[in-house]
């Protein structure tokens, strides 16, 4: 929705406040918020200290900085309760990292990124705190590339025009590129994240559509680029492929 379009002004506001957290940035001082937003000191300062009456923000005495507080995590406890196929999905999750020794992801979109909602490592068998909640750009990961390659050609536009964000020598920031790309995944059922992310490790998606044809998410694999020749990538989107039924109709 675009800003003209929304009605409650200090609300919207206060939405973005509250969007500066996040798992890289967990900390945020007033002064730096309103940097990012570029709102002024009084009007950032009555919104957090609003938050933090209700519960959503802490102000961490030893720096005076603010972090997310109980409230927000009561939310995403409701939120990953109502999950539909939430069990159904990480069993998927942990039976993938089992039968490939792969590192498996599911994530959804969120905006331009992916945010990842289930993970594991086929390494520990236990689930990294720092992923889940995780976001990583969609033009660059096998997860993101996967939703990517299945939305209509406009939100994809949008995308391109708001930036393509260079990570690895890899990455794809031509627009012609990467829609090239997407269309190859398209057409094949599945994406390859070929070290865009990060050095050294490569990886596949495969979408998750709902019963109306629509992307909703992607579950992907990803290792040691050198597991990950051609006939492994094809071996891993069949075994991803097999397992997607169970979930294509879940919203999340």
């Amino acid at each position: 929705m675009a800003d003209e379009d929304i009605r409650n002004k200090a609300l919207s506001r206060a939405i973005k406040v509250l969007e500066c957290f996040n798992v890289e940035t967990p900390e945020l001082g007033i002064t730096e918020i309103c940097a990012r937003l570029g709102m002024n000191k009084s009007t950032v300062h009555s919104i957090v200290v609003t938050f933090e009456a209700h519960g959503y923000l802490r102000q961490n005495p030893s720096n005076s900085r603010y972090h997310l507080d109980s409230k927000v995590f009561r939310l995403a406890g409701v939120l990953n309760r109502s999950r539909p196929q939430r069990d159904e999905i990480s069993r998927i999750v942990r039976t993938l990292a089992a039968e490939t020794g792969e590192t498996v992801y599911y994530g959804i979109r969120s905006g331009n990124s992916t945010l990842y909602l289930d993970h594991m490592s086929a390494a520990s068998f236990v689930v990294p705190k720092q992923v889940i909640g995780h976001t990583a750009p969609l033009h660059c990961t096998a997860t993101g590339k996967a939703i990517l390659s299945m939305l209509p050609e406009e939100e994809v536009d949008s995308i391109v025009t708001s930036g393509l964000k260079r990570m690895t020598e890899n990455t794809l920031v031509e627009p012609a590129r990467l829609k090239e790309d997407l269309a190859q995944s398209r057409d094949r059922g599945y994406s390859v994240d070929n070290m865009e992310h990060e050095h050294g490790v490569k990886g596949v998606g495969v979408p998750v559509m709902d019963e109306h044809g629509d992307v909703v998410a992607a579950i992907s694999l990803s290792g040691p680029s050198l597991r990950f020749d051609d006939e492994s990538i094809e071996r891993f989107a069949r075994l991803i492929d097999e397992h997607r039924p169970s979930i294509e109709i879940t919203y999340y």
